[in-house]
């Protein structure tokens, strides 16, 4: 009778819930209730990556909502505080049709809270905090906190690239906010973001400088959501920005629309029979870049912030070279425009850096991540490049998840190869063929010894290796580049377990 009870309300409140959303999302859904005497004041935020649009419940009536993931919009939803009695005292989300979470809540009147709905499927939480909108008195100060609600996040540490031994915020638990940090001149402006496993220099997120502008006389709160090791189509690591201390004049109401910084993980794989004192660069156009200096250059940028992880780049034929990360961009634009240049050692000038592969595209959604592989021999521009969605979803602790890159430049060219281990087997690959999260399939973690096969069963190439548990790799084969033979190199997807 209970749950019979529990689903008609949750019904009852979905279909409420659902009138309050126009199909024109232009158009407001929330109206701010004058008729509450002495209120205190409440803004929502939903920052659970992975769960449905929900709306938040006070109360057991609808208060705000739906709202999707860190989905902020003019009109519709403007993260400001809206009016609340001090006499509600239970709060819940609702969304995919049932209740996703329920907490208390206590308010005093005139004062400023949040609740953020956070969490990963299973286990949703809510976390209330009590805010402060006014700003630091000096005009060349700032107060920040932060609020860490990355389900998977050990105690966090933040500090800005202008201040590095002044930590902004130190040991920040998943679920908690830290303490507001009154901040000075020296902040202030552009500065970057590094956020690090508290105590440690184990950097988990860095933003370069010039992404977000901090201004005097303003209060403000980072979230950071999304996973430190996303699986799948998780969202990888990112942060809001909510200002706390703008008044909207109209209104009257605190609260202002969050810079939410959305980012690309693109990671570069060399595949390319190269000297070994040759490496590589993955190189992206910006039409921007190439108006602002006119017939001086053809619109590929080489000098992105952060880009390191993509430039440089050794190839995986040597044993001995491992495999770099991924280049964090903010995800300004869906479709990449790229190519890949050869570097020599020494670097005189810019002249050494030659074109090897043809002009590429790279299509991407916000807060994922993507392998662009470069495999073939640089000559005749038989070089070519594959994109990689790296969004295979991690297996349980016992095992590992693989998918297979035919790179076998060569004799094995026009063959189509499987990569076997034990009795598991992928399907048969073409040379170059981008493989898909479908053409995975798991094995044993452990001490293995991996196998590549082609279609008459015949074993062409062979190497031992260790598969952590929990972990997706993609399994690439290319020419040996000590002499002749193949290598094959497990490489784990997303960021390292």
């Amino acid at each position: 009778m209970v749950r019979s009870l529990f689903l008609l309300v949750a019904v009852a409140l979905a279909a409420a819930l659902g009138a309050c959303t126009p199909e024109d999302p232009f158009v407001p859904t929330f109206h701010v209730d004058t008729t509450i005497k002495h209120p205190a004041y409440l803004r929502i935020v939903h920052a659970a990556a992975d769960a449905p649009v929900a709306g938040a419940v006070i109360d057991g009536k609808p208060f705000l909502g739906p709202l999707p993931y860190l989905d902020f919009r003019s009109g519709i939803n403007e993260a400001k505080y809206y009016p609340a009695d001090t006499a509600w005292h239970s709060i819940g989300f609702l969304g995919g049709g049932r209740m996703l979470s329920t907490g208390s809540l206590a308010m005093v009147e005139g004062a400023f809270y949040t609740a953020y709905l956070h969490g990963r499927d299973g286990d949703y939480r809510i976390l209330v905090t009590r805010d402060t909108v006014e700003p630091p008195a000096a005009v060349d100060n700032f107060r920040i906190r932060v609020v860490n609600l990355a389900p998977d996040a050990p105690p966090l540490d933040l500090r800005m690239t202008t201040s590095p031994d002044d930590p902004v915020a130190v040991g920040v638990a998943y679920g908690s906010a830290s303490a507001y940090s009154t901040r000075g001149a020296v902040d202030m402006e552009r500065p970057g973001l590094t956020v690090t496993r508290s105590g440690t220099q184990d950097t988990l997120m860095s933003f370069p400088d010039g992404l977000m502008l901090l201004l005097g006389k303003t209060t403000l709160t980072l979230v950071i959501s999304g996973y430190v090791l996303p699986s799948g189509s998780d969202p990888m690591l990112s942060f809001a920005a909510f200002v706390e201390s703008t008044r909207d004049p109209v209104t009257g109401l605190y609260g202002n629309l969050p810079f939410r910084l959305s980012l690309v993980g693109i990671r570069l794989i060399n595949l390319v029979q190269l000297p070994k004192d040759s490496t590589l660069d993955l190189s992206f156009y910006d039409a921007d870049f190439e108006k602002k200096f006119p017939g001086q250059n053809d619109g590929f940028r080489r000098f992105y912030p952060g880009q390191d992880s993509v430039k440089r780049v050794p190839s995986l034929i040597y044993p001995e070279v491992r495999p770099m990360g991924y280049f964090l961009q903010s995800a300004t634009k869906p479709v990449w425009r790229y190519r890949v240049e050869r570097v020599s050692r020494p670097r005189v000038d810019n002249e050494d850096q030659v074109p090897i592969s043809r002009e590429d595209t790279l299509t991407t959604a916000i807060n994922q991540r993507y392998t662009v592989v470069v495999f073939g021999r640089d000559t005749n521009f038989q070089v070519r490049t594959a994109e990689l969605n790296d969004d295979v979803i991690a297996p349980s602790g016992s095992m590992a998840r693989l998918r297979f890159f035919h790179g076998g430049f060569g004799s094995l060219t026009e063959s189509r190869l499987r990569l076997r281990v034990a009795a598991a087997e992928s399907g048969l690959q073409s040379y170059g063929t981008a493989p898909t999260k479908e053409m995975a399939f798991d094995a044993a973690a452990g001490p293995v010894t991996l196998e590549v096969v082609d279609e008459s069963g015949t074993v062409v190439a062979t190497a031992s290796a260790t598969l952590r548990g929990g972990t997706a790799y993609t399994v690439f084969l290319a020419p040996l580049g000590t002499g002749p033979g193949w290598i094959i190199r497990p490489v784990a997807d997303g960021f390292a377990r």
